[in-house]
């Protein structure tokens, strides 16, 4: 498929043909948009604007077919939701250049140190002495285009994986309250990446702002009723919440499902 909105469109109908055979017990589409046009258009735009209103569209057919399928006494688990949003790019950092200025050329340069930029928010993986690491967080701590600083020894309360070589997690500095031209709050500075540099003024994700941590998950199911919850939530209630409906072991899940924290212990019987 194309990785255009046209793709997208395609995709959701091919997905949408297999939601009708009953192909499969789990069925999964991602889109690419609305994010592939916010990586490049301002955020509340006419093009970023209409590319939502195009994957509305998308969404909304997928949800006639499962409520089609309601109809003729299927039971279908309905999942909507977003792995993150974004931050419009305030201005571009580049990391390695700053590294070699601050005395880390050699380790750059023998790949000791390695940089793994990711939008608003870049890997670190070192091997060297414990003085270069100390040296190294020391300058972290400091930078001023820097708004989080994980080390490894924190990376378990992030849900990090412990990578060998991995030393720390950078989420580069933002500013939930500024307003783009448009008026959507939210700006972050991003990775520069040689090559392929993401447009200023458009949008990003990776990091830790507020805007980009706030995605969404919309549950759908008839034995489900309109409710309030003041329980935390995150992304690993989605997978228990799938197995529980399927009736299967929850067993060596991170988290929690939705069943769980609603107390409906009918859901997925």
């Amino acid at each position: 498929m194309s990785s255009d909105l046209a793709g997208d469109r395609a995709m959701t109908e091919r997905f949408i043909d297999d939601l009708e055979n009953q192909l499969a017990a789990v069925n999964l589409l991602w889109l690419g948009h609305p994010d592939t046009t916010q990586h490049h258009c301002p955020l509340g735009s006419p093009e970023h604007l209409e590319a939502l209103r195009r994957t509305d569209e998308n969404v909304s057919a997928v949800y006639a077919c499962v409520d089609e399928l309601r109809r003729k006494g299927k039971d279908v688990l309905f999942i909507a939701g977003s792995d993150h949003g974004h931050e419009t790019v305030s201005g571009l950092v580049d990391i390695d250049k700053k590294l070699a200025e601050a005395g880390f050329e050699s380790e750059l340069a023998s790949g000791r140190l390695v940089t793994a930029p990711n939008g608003t928010a870049a890997l670190v993986y070192l091997q060297a002495p414990e003085a270069v690491r100390a040296r190294l967080e020391a300058f972290f701590r400091q930078a001023d285009w820097l708004s989080d600083v994980v080390c490894r020894r924190q990376f378990e309360l992030y849900g990090i994986s412990q990578t060998p070589a991995l030393e720390f997690f950078l989420s580069l500095k933002s500013d939930p309250a500024a307003l783009n031209p448009y008026g959507v709050a939210g700006e972050s500075l991003a990775c520069l990446v040689p090559g392929s540099p993401y447009p200023i003024g458009c949008g990003q994700h990776g990091g830790f702002g507020l805007h980009e941590q706030s995605p969404y998950c919309l549950v759908n199911h008839p034995g489900l009723r309109p409710s309030e919850i003041s329980a935390a939530t995150d992304l690993t209630l989605i997978a228990p919440t799938v197995l529980r409906f399927l009736g299967l072991s929850l067993d060596g899940l991170d988290g929690r499902s939705l069943q769980q924290i609603l107390g409906v212990p009918t859901l997925g019987d």
